[in-house]
């Protein structure tokens, strides 16, 4: 799972470094007590968010 043009994406490691910077995410403290936020690694202060369908 990687973030290609601002959408997550399920793509195979290409082996490059911008390829592992795409695909590291870093747990935060969530919003809710007890709860995890996933930030993007080359992209600080971005998040995984859900969207709701």
């Amino acid at each position: 799972m990687r973030h290609k043009d601002l959408r997550i994406r399920a793509d195979a490691s290409n082996g490059t470094t911008l390829f592992n910077k795409d695909a590291t995410y870093c747990a935060r403290s969530g919003s809710a007590t007890g709860s995890v936020s996933l930030e993007s690694y080359n992209y600080p202060g971005r998040y995984l968010r859900p969207i709701a369908s």
